[in-house]
């Protein structure tokens, strides 16, 4: 990361760790952390019990994860549609589905 780029990050990341928690948003991320955390907690102790009783639990974790970065990707796309970031779609990769 050439220096220029570096400091400026660092001084927008200070700039939103000291500013994002007190806005509206920020607050409902905080809560929503808290919230997620239990849920996690709940999935992995039903994933463990499971495994203990021999059962496949792949499709469980998978399940139980890929939401999220779903969810998250989704986010990153509004934010850079708004912010008015060109989105383009990937290219196909070869000899992998699309």
């Amino acid at each position: 990361m050439l220096e220029a780029n570096r400091d400026k990050f660092v001084r927008l990341f200070r700039e939103f760790a000291q500013t994002y928690p007190q806005t509206p948003d920020g607050q409902d991320h905080l809560v929503a952390y808290e919230r997620d955390r239990e849920q996690g907690r709940q999935n992995f102790e039903e994933i463990v019990a499971a495994t203990t009783r021999g059962e496949d639990v792949a499709d469980r974790v998978l399940l139980a994860s890929i939401p999220k970065a779903v969810a998250l990707v989704r986010k990153i796309r509004e934010i850079r549609r708004q912010e008015g970031y060109r989105l383009r779609p990937r290219p196909p990769r070869r000899g992998l589905p699309t």
